[in-house]
C-alpha cells in the first residue's frame, strides 16, 4: 500500500511540474510577436552560439574544481579525494541529468551515486554533493547582495532598505541552519548531524571555504557572460553590468525543483528580469530558450561518459 501510495505520489509530482511548466510557457509566449521572433533569429550572429557554449563548458569546470576543493576539506584520508578528471568527468555527467530530469536535483544523486563508487563512503559522498549545492546557491547570494543597489535602482527601491532587509534574512538562515542539530526531534536525522558536522568541517578551512565560493562566483559568471553574448546577437545588447545584476536572480529562480530542468521557471525570470532593462520579451524569451538548449547539448556527451563509465563498473 505505501509502496502504490509512493508511485502515485512521484506520478502527481511529475504532472503538477508538467502543468507548471506549460502555464510559465504559456505566460511567457502570450503576445509574443511571431514575425519579430522570426526575423530576430534570422538575423542573429549564429557564431554567439558557440561562444556561449564554450562559456557554458567553462562553468562546469570551474563547477567541478569546486566540488573538488570541497571534498578535499571533507575527506580525513586524502585517497579517498577522486582524480581532478573523475572529479570533472562525474560533474559533466550530473550536469546532464540536471538538463534532462524532471527538477533541477536529478544529476545530483547520479554524482553522489558515482563518487560512492570511487570509495568513498556514503555519507561523506552525500555531504559532499550538498555543501556544493548551498556554496553554489551562497554565491548566487554574494552576487545578487553586491549588485542589490543597481537591482534596487532597475526596481524603483531604495538600496538602504532592500540590503539590510535581504542581510538579516541570510543571517538569520545561516544562524537557523547551523543550529539544526541541536532541535531534538531532527537529531535523529543522522544524514543531518553528518552534514552539520561536515559544514563546520568547511568553515574551519577559511582557505578551502574561500576558494569554493570564489570558483562558485567565476562559475555563474560565465553563465552571465553566455547570457550577455546572446542577447547581443540578438540585436539587444545588455550591459556586462546588467547581466552580472540580473542574471544570477534567474538562476536562483530556475534551480527550483518545480518544472522539468528548469524550463518555464527560467523563461518566466528571464522576460521579467530583462524587461527591467528594457529588453523585448521576444529577444529575453528567445535568449532563455537558446541557453536552456545549449546547456543540453553540450551536455550531451556527457551521456555517452554515463554510458562508458556504466559498462565499465559492469565489467
Amino acid at each position: 500500500m505505501h509502496h502504490i501510495f509512493r508511485n502515485h505520489s512521484k506520478v502527481f509530482s511529475l504532472l503538477l511540474k508538467v502543468g507548471l511548466m506549460v502555464l510559465a510557457f504559456w505566460f511567457v509566449f502570450h503576445g509574443v510577436d511571431g514575425s519579430q521572433l522570426a526575423q530576430m533569429l534570422r538575423t542573429q550572429r549564429h557564431s554567439a552560439l558557440l561562444e556561449a557554449s564554450a562559456f557554458l563548458l567553462l562553468q562546469m569546470v570551474f563547477g567541478a574544481l569546486r566540488w573538488r576543493y570541497i571534498l578535499a576539506a571533507l575527506c580525513p584520508q586524502k585517497s579517498q579525494i577522486t582524480s581532478i578528471v573523475h572529479t570533472i568527468k562525474y560533474f559533466y555527467i550530473s550536469m546532464f541529468f540536471n538538463c534532462c530530469l524532471p527538477g533541477t536535483v536529478g544529476g545530483d544523486v547520479i554524482r553522489v551515486f558515482l563518487i560512492k563508487s570511487e570509495h568513498t563512503p556514503l555519507p561523506l559522498a552525500i555531504s559532499s554533493v550538498v555543501i556544493d549545492r548551498m556554496m553554489a546557491l551562497l554565491a548566487l547570494g554574494v552576487m545578487g547582495f553586491l549588485t542589490m543597489p543597481f537591482l534596487a535602482e532597475y526596481i524603483g527601491i531604495s538600496a538602504w532598505v532592500l540590503m539590510p532587509i535581504c542581510a538579516v534574512l541570510g543571517v538569520f538562515g545561516l544562524v537557523t541552519l547551523f543550529n539544526l542539530d541541536k532541535i531534538p526531534f531532527l537529531q535523529k536525522f543522522g544524514w543531518l548531524v553528518h552534514l552539520l558536522h561536515s559544514l563546520r568541517l568547511l568553515l574551519a578551512n577559511k582557505k578551502i571555504l574561500l576558494m569554493s565560493i570564489i570558483l562558485a562566483i567565476i562559475a555563474h559568471c560565465w553563465f552571465c557572460l553566455s547570457a550577455y553574448i546572446l542577447a547581443e546577437s540578438l540585436g539587444s545588447p545588455i550591459s556586462l553590468l546588467d547581466s552580472f545584476t540580473l542574471i544570477p536572480w534567474v538562476l536562483l529562480i530556475s534551480i527550483i525543483p518545480l518544472s522539468i530542468g528548469g524550463w518555464g521557471l527560467r523563461e518566466a525570470a528571464m522576460v521579467y528580469a530583462l524587461a527591467l532593462v528594457a529588453v523585448p520579451q521576444e529577444a529575453a524569451l528567445t535568449l532563455s530558450i537558446q541557453l536552456g538548449l545549449l546547456l543540453i547539448i553540450s551536455s550531451l556527451p556527457a551521456g555517452v561518459l554515463w554510458l562508458i563509465n556504466k559498462k565499465q563498473k559492469n565489467h
